[in-house]
């Protein structure tokens, strides 16, 4: 298909060229910490949506990396509330180089206790004192005027192979504050409450369950109700007697600091995980989509149809009493197993429906659609007092209200997000299709969709799409908005 585009502000286009910050509207207003809102930058109330692009070209530099911020309002986000991001922008520490891959993850919460949101974005390709690929970790501090006043590089004077893998926010220590979490090359590092602009704190160093293993992600929740987050660390052990050694470690956190307890894998290969508490009994449930490995760049993946795992939070840890697992072929979720169809691959947590309790949005992007192969498609699990509610939706781009088209090889699901950018306390859907073709010859634009919301269903008006054209970008082939805001 080709997205359509949306007219925009010249002043977009010109800050987007060259690498500098548009600051929203805002009110001004801060909100305190540990507000329900998250990922509110600018403290006015409303979710703002990050969506990055790793493989950006910035200066001219491929895969420097780059991502778009869009601040959210009482009618939603807009292209004329929004800023583009590298590290070639006024403030931001370091340089666009190649290969630098800015925005390959990201999380956000108040890491300094100033009562806005912050930004904390990896650059896994960052090089650092002659370490290839060593990786990068910065914080954008929020303020009343959004992101990208100012900025700071955690140091990885440590020379941290790996530093920023991934990072997760959350309260490790049950103090009410907001801990960062970073993953490196064989540890945890994790960063006191109130991180400084100036001189961050040393990071304590978690090794526990790690030793011979190649952890790749992370996610934090109140799994026990205890009052501290725990960590769940998806990865893969490096020798066992199997050919697949599937990894996932759970830690628990508290005033102690963060200690590994088990290895809760089954033996299926996760590739996603996400965390809320889908049955409203005040525990956080881990959330994981056995549904891989599936190499980034081939179409026709290895692998299972994939399914998704509920482990439901308990005293004694995620998944010590209750699990629940959900494929296409579970009664009420539309579609039929297909092999590489990489149900799970991605997934979001948040409230769509408005009634208080997290739903859980799940992408297939290797979905095939009316026979056209890895179109993708995204779901909608509604969570209910009693678990999941098998009312599910589906999404693809041939489904009325959606713009666009089903085509091969788009994978419409390769991420997905739930943000209530408009206030009206039921999350919108944000999808990517990482593949989808915007300009004429091009196979991989990559494109992001926002789907809201209607009473306890997903909208079939008001859907919008967007792509790299309608910040200004002029980058193609690029994989615009792969990466979506947790």
């Amino acid at each position: 298909m080709r997205v359509r585009t949306v007219a925009i502000a010249a002043s977009i286009a010109a800050a987007a060229a060259t690498g500098t910050t548009l600051a929203a509207t805002a009110s001004g207003n801060a909100v305190a910490t540990g507000k329900a809102t998250a990922y509110d930058f600018n403290g006015d109330g409303y979710a703002d949506v990050v969506t990055a692009t790793p493989k950006a070209v910035v200066g001219g530099q491929a895969s420097a990396g780059n991502l778009v911020v869009s601040y959210g309002s009482a009618t939603g986000t807009s292209t004329s509330r929004a800023a583009v991001l590298s590290q070639s922008s006024a403030n931001v520490p370091g340089a666009s180089e190649a290969g630098d891959q800015f925005g390959a993850q990201t999380a956000s919460g108040d890491v300094d206790g100033d009562g806005y949101d912050d930004l904390v974005v990896t650059a896994p390709g960052e090089a650092v004192t002659g370490h290839t690929n060593a990786g990068a970790v910065t914080v954008l501090w929020g303020s009343a005027s959004g992101l990208g006043k100012t900025a700071t590089a955690l140091s990885n004077t440590a020379d941290e192979l790996g530093f920023g893998r991934d990072v997760a926010i959350g309260d490790l220590d049950g103090d009410g504050g907001a801990n960062l979490a970073v993953l490196a090359d064989r540890k945890i590092l994790t960063y006191p409450d109130g991180i400084s602009r100036t001189t961050p704190a040393a990071p304590t160093a978690v090794t526990g369950g790690l030793a011979d293993v190649s952890a790749r992600s992370l996610v934090t929740g109140d799994f026990t109700r205890s009052g501290s987050d725990g960590l769940a660390v998806i990865g893969s052990a490096d020798e066992c007697d199997a050919s697949s050694c599937p990894w996932l470690g759970y830690y628990t956190g508290g005033p102690g600091g963060v200690t590994f307890q088990s290895n809760l894998s089954t033996g299926a290969p996760v590739a996603a995980a996400a965390v809320g508490d889908i049955d409203a009994d005040g525990y956080d449930d881990l959330i994981t989509g056995q549904a891989g490995p599936f190499p980034d760049e081939v179409n026709d993946p290895s692998g299972g149809a994939g399914y998704v795992t509920i482990r439901y939070g308990h005293p004694d840890g995620p998944g010590k009493i209750d699990t629940a697992n959900y494929s296409q072929n579970t009664y009420g979720i539309p579609g039929t197993d297909e092999q590489g169809d990489a149900f799970g691959s991605a997934l979001a947590v948040g409230d769509m429906t408005g009634d208080g309790i997290d739903d859980i949005a799940v992408g297939a992007p290797y979905e095939t659609v009316d026979g056209v192969q890895n179109t993708g498609s995204a779901y909608l699990m509604k969570g209910s007092d009693y678990g999941v509610d098998l009312g599910t939706n589906v999404r693809y781009q041939s489904y009325a209200g959606v713009p666009g088209a089903d085509e091969a090889n788009d994978y419409f699901g390769s991420d997905v997000s739930l943000v209530d950018a408009n206030g009206d306390g039921h999350a919108e859907l944000v999808v990517a299709a990482r593949g989808e073709d915007v300009k004429a010859g091009s196979t991989s634009d990559g494109a992001n969709w926002v789907i809201p919301a209607s009473g306890e269903s997903l909208s079939r008006t008001g859907n919008k799409s967007f792509s790299a054209d309608d910040f200004g970008l002029t980058f193609t082939n690029r994989q615009f908005g792969s990466v979506l805001s947790d």
